[in-house]
């Protein structure tokens, strides 16, 4: 780890902010789909949900505390500071499916059962339990993110640029190990996760970077995921190379005029600062090979026809 992240790891973070401090700072807002819930992204479902056969295992706290965060995002995307990337939207629609099939899949059992033992549901109140009620109440609430998140999907005027930047976050991400899957480190024993990768993080990065060299705007992104610190800061990284000086403009935008800041939250209505890129110094970049460098600069210009000193 850099000691530049490091040490701002030791400066940051130990200030709770309120959702609405951080709405009146910055010009955009955006958020991955990790602000929706308890923890990373999905994890609610793998943790609570996926390992159940019947309504009544259900965790009643769990679905609730979840039901308030659903909620509680939809409040947020209706805010006129805050976006989403297209990825935000994959992501959403596709835990509405899985959990839609889960349904299913309970009220098959549930069925079965009833032919089995003619087992009563919890509350007693036509066939219908508490548990189940708050599932499909949940579902149809993801639903209605997902609609809005659609609504929420910031417009570019430059996809031409956009499109640069982001080929450049995807390389260095994809040269640099910035994306770490600690779901395999932290989780091994947990469900399988047959789930598309839409690279919401990195389109997150390249948004952040477009707004800020493009729009002349500061953009602060709300997460629980790590990997936006790192794509970020790797990617400035590789711009700051003294070979890569044809980027200085997208440099001096996010690290002295527009900068980007990368909130991580911590509850409903708390964030902690976790990374400013005006914080950035080059002096103590995360080091990239000279060979990986090279990889990126030809993943770069391997089919972009905009070339960098146009950008700005």
């Amino acid at each position: 780890m850099s000691s530049e992240i490091s040490q701002q790891q030791q400066n940051q973070g130990k200030t709770t902010l309120t959702l609405q401090s951080v709405l009146q700072q910055a010009d955009y807002v955006l958020c991955d789909n990790s602000t929706f819930g308890q923890g990373k992204g999905s994890d609610w479902y793998w943790d609570f949900i996926y390992p159940i056969h019947r309504f009544s295992e259900l965790d009643f706290n769990s679905i609730q505390r979840q039901i308030e965060y659903t909620k509680s995002s939809l409040n947020l995307l209706a805010h006129p500071k805050t976006f989403v990337v297209s990825g935000v939207s994959s992501e959403i629609l596709t835990i509405v499916n899985i959990l839609s099939d889960k349904i299913s899949f309970l009220l098959g059992e549930e069925k079965r059962s009833l032919r089995r033992s003619g087992k009563r549901f919890t509350d007693h109140s036509e066939n219908e339990s508490v548990e189940k009620v708050m599932l499909n109440e949940l579902c149809n609430l993801l639903h209605v993110s997902y609609q809005q998140s659609k609504r929420s999907e910031l417009a570019r005027r430059n996809n031409e640029k956009y499109n640069f930047l982001e080929r450049i976050v995807l390389s260095v991400t994809e040269n640099t190990g910035a994306k770490v899957d600690y779901e395999k480190v932290y989780h091994p024993n947990r469900g399988p996760k047959k789930v598309e990768d839409f690279h919401t993080s990195e389109q997150l990065i390249a948004t952040a970077l477009y707004l800020s060299v493009s729009e002349s705007k500061s953009c602060s992104i709300l997460t629980r995921n790590s990997n936006i610190r790192r794509i970020l800061f790797n990617t400035l990284s590789y711009l700051t190379y003294p070979d890569k000086s044809v980027y200085r403009g997208v440099i001096d935008s996010a690290t002295k005029k527009n900068n980007i800041r990368v909130y991580y939250v911590t509850g409903l209505n708390e964030l902690r600062l976790d990374y400013d890129s005006s914080q950035f110094d080059s002096r103590n970049r995360w080091g990239i090979s000279s060979k990986a460098r090279e990889i990126i600069e030809s993943q770069i210009r391997s089919s972009i026809p905009l070339t960098s000193q146009n950008i700005t």
